[in-house]
């Protein structure tokens, strides 16, 4: 309710354009979900890799240790720094352990980063696992416009049931069948790796030049 209100101050009506990744996707479905109930139009709908979590086992909502490993592989590869910690031996610590071991690393091999990148980092895990908890306690209704879903398709961190069936429960829970597009890329990759952004926005972009050719001039 409140990310409708914020974004009726910009445009008091539709047609609204709607995207997200990951848990962001789940908020972009629920509040196109939210403006249908309000008689308002979502042109289009795009989910980034986005699961409907609640469908498969209940970690407690707590993160999945590979996944936060590779996020603090893509995190340090944006300040062009290598992972000092083989990943599958970070993968045997808990989320906050492995900002601290990966920061102690850094700093025996002599790259001592700013106390705020910590701080941040941490801050970031803390987010992580407020999405996480709140993707394990939703559970989407039907939604009767078309969702656009981005797959990746190089998703070993994530569970391969939750990967085997993501377009099949998207389709559930929609009236239309899904538009799925399948990227090389995983997770973490679809938004932090500079292609893989360029593909996920040229496919985005072919599908608004259609809405737009299909609602003709305005």
């Amino acid at each position: 309710t409140r990310y409708i209100s914020a974004i009726r101050s910009v445009l008091a009506e539709g047609p609204y354009l709607l995207a997200g990744w990951s848990f962001g996707g789940l908020v972009a479905f629920e509040m196109a979900r939210q403006l249908e109930d309000r008689h308002e139009e979502v042109e289009f709908l795009a989910l980034f890799d986005s699961f409907v979590v609640s469908r498969y086992e209940d970690r407690g909502g707590s993160l999945d240790p590979r996944i936060v490993a590779n996020g603090i592989s893509y995190y340090l590869a944006q300040m062009q720094l290598e992972l000092p910690v083989p990943i599958d031996e970070l993968v045997g610590y808990e989320p906050l352990e492995q900002i601290h071991r990966v920061l102690e690393e850094l700093k025996q091999q002599g790259v001592e980063l700013p106390d705020e990148i910590a701080s941040q980092a941490e801050n970031l895990l803390t987010l992580w696992e407020i999405n996480a908890r709140a993707a394990q306690r939703y559970v989407p209704t039907k939604y009767a416009g078309r969702v656009t879903l981005f797959v990746a398709e190089e998703n070993e961190d994530i569970n391969p049931l939750a990967v085997a069936q993501q377009a099949a429960v998207w389709r559930e829970v929609s009236d239309c069948e899904p538009n799925v597009v399948h990227l090389k890329a995983s997770h973490q990759s679809l938004l932090l790796d500079a292609s893989n952004v360029s593909d996920l926005a040229a496919h985005t972009q072919g599908f608004l030049d259609r809405i737009q050719r299909e609602s003709g001039p305005q």
